[in-house]
């Protein structure tokens, strides 16, 4: 790369102003998770125990921490156990219709939160999950509608797990002992990374994601987290009742970090061998696959009957079209910012070892504080007079909510794709004399743009499902699809809810759809012959 001396002038000065704005981006996305953490234990001004030793005197947190746990474990519990057989069947053996499968769990994977809760009640009738006789019916309610909603999830992240190992490695085991040994000692300590990664990454969505415990009535951390906010009009009341969820998922995260950090990264030119199944075991592996689509899609189907007409789905959309047109406006914007700062997130954690030890934390802390309580923040550091009251009652809070929520995740999918860049490119540039910017334009971005654009599309899905932050900070006169939702849903799954969904399921699969063409090619690749 020969660098032309006029073009690096020019470029230095726009990398400062491009490197200096996503740096006040990523402390913008911070400050509300650190403002909230820091003032629990500062709620006057000076250091004081008592509002974070409330969380653990009181007899009632007890309670919460075992229903929170209860839902987590729950959710995993059903993700996983569904999820990774299904995703070692799909990418591992030669099932027929495996390819399909696999191909449509990118999209099924995108469904918000909030539809499949709305198809689970409308499937079994609303009168089924409001009137559940205790609260650890509820419970399990609200861990069977989460964990089914994040199997396609586990089955992708767990297959391509599967996919990825050193097919020599049980090659050579096959010569030794048989495929059962082979898949336990070989096959699954290998993709559990990608087992972890998942299993981490729903405990984190499961937590802070409100949409499901709101709908069903289950209180939990971030439901308390309201409460609190609510009777004390304190946001450190209801900080300080998150933070021993908080405490152990960035525990959970940094552990997660801490062995991916270290742990090999397995190139190969081809997958590993498929496993052959005894017709006897086919026939089992088909059934199973067959009611774990039926478990995804007849309560989508008993969604679009829960219509009833044409007629309705009409009017139920013109009930919502400015909740719609108020999306369609911000999470373009956060989406697009999502991608953008993200990729020069990851781009200093690979890049820059140095950035990890503060990188790394800083993006654990942003995945593990809950959605109310990034609400909070918001609030407390923007309802002021002058510039910050101005972006309060602006869509660019909401913009800005949406932003930190989907950041993370960002950053998460960025990682892997820089990571298995030579790095051999990057020296070859610098010692040309190439500047970070042009190295991030002409080298890192044309060698990255399908990850780049995969973090887009699923910032765009993500914001469009977010309620925890977007209800509390949405300004006077507007309001998000999801909000409108949470506002209608307690009323029963009418025919106005469900249209909503499907209008919103609709909406969500351009994008999904996108994704499945863009990441064809690759994943079958992975699928082997």
């Amino acid at each position: 790369m020969t660098v032309d001396p006029h073009i690096s002038r020019w470029q230095r000065p726009i990398g400062w102003v491009v490197g200096s704005a996503c740096g006040l981006l990523i402390a913008a996305c911070m400050l509300p998770s650190l403002v909230m953490l820091v003032g629990v234990f500062f709620p006057e001004g000076e250091l004081t125990l008592s509002m974070a030793a409330t969380v653990f005197s009181h007899p009632r947190r007890l309670e919460l921490l075992l229903t929170t746990l209860g839902v987590i474990a729950g959710t995993l519990i059903v993700a996983l156990g569904l999820g990774v057989p299904a995703g070692f069947l799909c990418f591992r053996t030669a099932i027929p219709g495996r390819r399909w499968l696999a191909l449509a769990a990118l999209p099924a994977a995108t469904v918000p939160l909030y539809v499949t809760t709305t198809a689970w009640i409308t499937l079994l009738g609303s009168q089924f999950w409001f009137t559940l006789p205790t609260a650890i019916a509820k419970a399990v309610g609200v861990s069977w509608i989460q964990g089914v909603a994040y199997v396609p999830l586990v089955m992708l992240v767990s297959g391509i797990a599967f996919s990825i190992g050193q097919a020599d490695a049980e090659e050579l085991a096959l010569l030794e002992t048989g495929r059962f040994q082979v898949f336990r000692h070989v096959a699954l300590p290998q993709a559990l990374w990608g087992i972890s990664a998942a299993a981490v990454t729903i405990s984190v969505l499961a937590f802070t994601d409100i949409t499901v415990t709101d709908t069903l009535a289950v209180r939990t951390y971030p439901e308390e987290t309201f409460v609190q906010f609510e009777l004390h009009a304190s946001p450190w009341r209801g900080t300080a009742t998150s933070l021993p969820i908080i405490v152990l998922l960035a525990g959970a995260g940094w552990l997660l970090w801490y062995h991916l950090r270290h742990h090999e990264r397995w190139r190969t030119s081809r997958p590993p061998p498929l496993y052959p199944l005894p017709p006897a075991m086919r026939l089992l592996a088909m059934a199973f696959l067959g009611v774990l689509v039926g478990i995804f899609l007849v309560p989508l189907g008993s969604l679009a009957a829960g219509v009833g007409s044409w007629s309705n789905f009409a009017n139920g959309v013109g009930a919502v079209y400015p909740e719609l047109l108020f999306n369609l406006q911000v999470t373009p914007a956060a989406a697009v910012l999502a991608a953008t700062v993200g990729f020069i997130w990851a781009n200093l954690m690979v890049w820059r070892p140095r950035t990890r030890w503060y990188l790394g934390p800083m993006l654990i802390l942003l995945m593990a504080t809950p959605a109310p309580v990034v609400g909070m923040g918001l609030i407390h550091l923007f309802n002021h007079a002058g510039l910050p009251g101005m972006i309060y009652d602006s869509s660019l809070i909401v913009v800005l909510a949406h932003l930190i929520r989907s950041l993370p995740l960002a950053v998460i999918i960025l990682l892997p794709a820089l990571q298995a860049m030579p790095r051999e490119w990057d020296e070859a540039a610098l010692l040309d004399g190439a500047g970070w910017l042009q190295r991030l334009i002409h080298i890192t971005t044309p060698a990255c743009w399908r990850s780049v654009a995969l973090a887009f599309a699923l910032a765009c899905i993500l914001s469009l499902s977010e309620v925890g932050a977007s209800v509390l900070v949405v300004p006077p006169g507007t309001t998000t699809v999801t909000v409108r939702f949470l506002s209608l849903i307690h009323w029963g799954a009418y025919s106005d809810v469900a249209s909503l969904c499907l209008l919103m399921l609709a909406a969500v699969a351009i994008p999904a759809l996108a994704l499945t063409l863009l990441l064809r090619r690759w994943l079958l690749a992975r699928l082997g012959e």
